[in-house]
């Protein structure tokens, strides 16, 4: 065993593990073809609407950060839930929930080149259940009030890119490695579309190498931009 994983695993706990190992199963599960098909998974078909959790309302007033503090306590509390398949299945309710499926679908379908054949709400559960898994190893990260994570984040738009229209947004989080080693900070990036509906809901979930603006603290949203993904996925 590396000495990598066994890193890993102190930090995970056994209901980490386990919850990864559904999760990598659920993948697995899916296959690596386009027709590949998830029988057996209850698979929603996702709209955007007003979202009332942790004691917020994300309605169009809701700034980026609010949805991502939500989609961070959804997402720990999807892995502390371990083999608790009913916890665990509320808590990916909650990521649903806050996701803009319509614009996951469109983003990642462009950016493969048609690679992405499989149907909407199909590929939009493939990407939104392997978000718990991607950041399982910093939910104790996780654990603040909205005010310590407004204060720890912080909000850019994303650079411009033509292909995929309309304003998005980067909100960037600095956690501690997953041992909790000094100098071990990495940074969660959380992309999201603000919907035609005004709201700001997420597509893409991952790391960044470094923070999108110098220094923690939280800064504007843009409300008036037309941006897209820095990078494809």
């Amino acid at each position: 065993m590396s000495k990598h994983f066994r890193t890993r695993r102190r930090s995970l706990g056994r209901g980490g593990l386990l919850t990864l190992a559904i999760a990598a199963g659920v993948w697995y599960g899916c296959g690596c073809k386009d027709d590949a098909r998830l029988a057996g998974h209850r698979i929603p078909k996702v709209t955007v609407g007003p979202v009332r959790d942790q004691g917020l309302e994300l309605g169009a007033q809701a700034a980026p950060e609010e949805v991502v503090f939500v989609l961070l306590r959804a997402i720990r509390d999807d892995v502390l839930a371990g083999v608790d398949q009913q916890a665990r299945r509320q808590a990916l309710e909650r990521q649903f929930a806050v996701c803009d499926p319509d614009y996951i679908y469109d983003w990642y379908r462009r950016a493969y080149d048609r690679l992405a054949v499989a149907d909407r709400d199909e590929w939009v559960y493939r990407k939104v259940t392997l978000w718990a898994p991607t950041l399982g190893c910093y939910v104790d990260s996780f654990d603040f009030d909205l005010e310590t994570g407004r204060s720890r984040m912080s909000v850019s738009p994303t650079s411009r890119h033509e292909s995929w229209p309309g304003e998005t947004v980067q909100v960037d989080l600095p956690v501690g490695g997953p041992a909790g080693q000094a100098g071990a900070e990495v940074v969660v990036r959380v992309r999201l579309h603000r919907h035609a509906s005004g709201y700001w809901r997420v597509f893409q979930v991952g790391f960044a190498k470094r923070r999108g603006l110098a220094g923690a603290g939280r800064a504007s949203a843009p409300t008036a931009a037309t941006s897209g993904p820095a990078s494809s996925p």
